[in-house]
């Protein structure tokens, strides 16, 4: 009987102890989450408590390591370095996970909002590595090295703000600054509480960044490891523009401008066109993330027998491949190649490429002549827009404007021209857009 009951304790103790150790082992995985794999806030004040200040940092240092590694691959592009790994896409996960009602309250009025899951475009973050989703012929294809400056046009209405900043940091990620003038930011007077400053405060700080960058880039002495030091140097804090930032600006730089009233997409466009000064006008979506490569493709076929003296601009406009972020998930997908057209009701649709376009690989990288393109993302000679009449300023908000610019291109006094592959589809130049 003792024995028996010496069994039964010891029993006890051992099951005890197993227990104490599994508890253990599961409060540190915890920990461990909790430290170094949850996505945060971007905004610290978001949550007083100490799990959500907890949050932000992990969410700070995972976002300063994404941005240390674009602008390290920037520098050494443009010092001729070896190109550097692409960010860790590890660090990109679980971002829709829901551990508080903090997290749903962001989650449903993302959606009521913008109709997409703010929650995980806000864990993102403003940089995030892409996987290279065009056809591997694409890789090898060479641009020349004179091409025109662009103005980039992006216009918003109560756009989710984290969404619009990381489109316009995958500009700057991911586009040879030698072709860029400017990137205008259009606000078609937003009402959304606090936007116009968040944006305001976000162009003078990209705008100080880049003239930092240009200073280090002048001197062309300096390793990669010193620009990522340099690149631990961003507190937030809006500094004075001084009179040599205002010299320096004369280059690219990052503007914003604001309608004096809600005019819609199509007259907040024209309000940037003609606030601009860039030989080719770029018009972009504001919940977008360009790709690698993505503006020589566009250039170089816009620019084919411009020579700026007899010839100075193009009859043609070019659009990228649109590929799909996903409205819930923020996960990518490569679209298919196709090509823009229309139905009788006069709605933009999707085409397949006609039979026997594709036959080869060659075929695969080679533009693509389009009826009609998609109005969200194209490229076009600015004094050839201007030409063609611009859009029509009677249209409100979206819906119809694909179509009649593409109609306005094709059409040059009085005649389609059938001669000239006006309307371009180029499959090396890609764009995810939020679907």
């Amino acid at each position: 009987m003792g024995k028996i009951n010496n069994s039964f304790l010891w029993g006890i103790i051992f099951a005890s102890a197993t227990w104490t150790i599994s508890l253990y082992l599961y409060w540190l995985l915890n920990m461990s989450a909790l430290e170094g794999k949850n996505l945060l806030y971007d905004n610290p004040k978001s949550g007083s408590d100490k799990y959500s200040a907890n949050m932000w940092k992990s969410h700070k240092i995972r976002s300063d390591y994404q941005r240390k590694m674009m602008l390290k691959e920037k520098f050494a592009k443009q010092l001729g370095m070896k190109k550097s790994a692409n960010p860790d896409n590890g660090l990109d996960k679980q971002f829709g996970l829901i551990r508080n009602a903090e997290d749903v309250r962001i989650r449903d009025k993302g959606y009521n909002l913008h109709a997409f899951n703010t929650l995980v475009s806000q864990r993102i973050g403003n940089h995030r590595g892409l996987p290279d989703t065009r056809n591997k012929l694409c890789r090898a294809q060479k641009f020349p090295e004179k091409l025109p400056k662009v103005s980039i046009i992006i216009c918003f209405y109560n756009e989710h703000f984290e969404t619009l900043s990381r489109s316009v940091y995958s500009i700057l990620d991911k586009t040879d600054q030698r072709y860029l003038k400017e990137i205008i930011l259009v606000d078609d007077y937003s009402d959304l509480e606090n936007l116009h400053d968040d944006v305001h405060k976000l162009v003078n700080q990209l705008n100080n960044r880049m003239r930092k960058d240009e200073e280090m880039l002048e001197t062309n002495n300096l390793d990669v490891e010193n620009v990522v030091d340099y690149i631990n140097d961003d507190n937030n804090v809006d500094k004075k523009t001084t009179d040599k930032n205002l010299k320096l600006r004369e280059g690219f730089n990052v503007r914003l401008l604001r309608t004096s009233k809600r005019e819609g997409l199509i007259r907040a466009r024209l309000y940037g066109a003609d606030n601009s000064v860039g030989e080719v006008l770029v018009f972009l979506d504001s919940h977008i993330e360009v790709n690698v490569d993505w503006l020589q493709p566009l250039l170089t076929r816009l620019s084919e027998g411009v020579d700026g003296v007899n010839v100075k601009y193009s009859p043609r406009a070019v659009t990228p491949v649109i590929d799909v972020i996903n409205a819930d998930t923020f996960e990518y997908s490569a679209s298919p190649l196709v090509r823009g057209g229309f139905n009788w009701g006069l709605h933009f649709k999707w085409d397949n490429l006609p039979k026997g376009t594709l036959k080869d690989g060659e075929d695969f990288v080679k533009p693509i002549k389009s009826p009609t393109m998609a109005g969200g993302l194209f490229a076009i000679y600015r004094e050839y827009f201007n030409y063609i009449g611009k859009y029509d300023p009677g249209m409100n908000v979206w819906g119809g404007e694909n179509l009649e610019i593409s109609f306005r291109v094709c059409i040059t006094n009085g005649r389609f021209q059938k001669t000239i592959p006006i309307l371009i589809v180029d499959p090396i130049s890609k764009i995810h857009h939020s679907n």
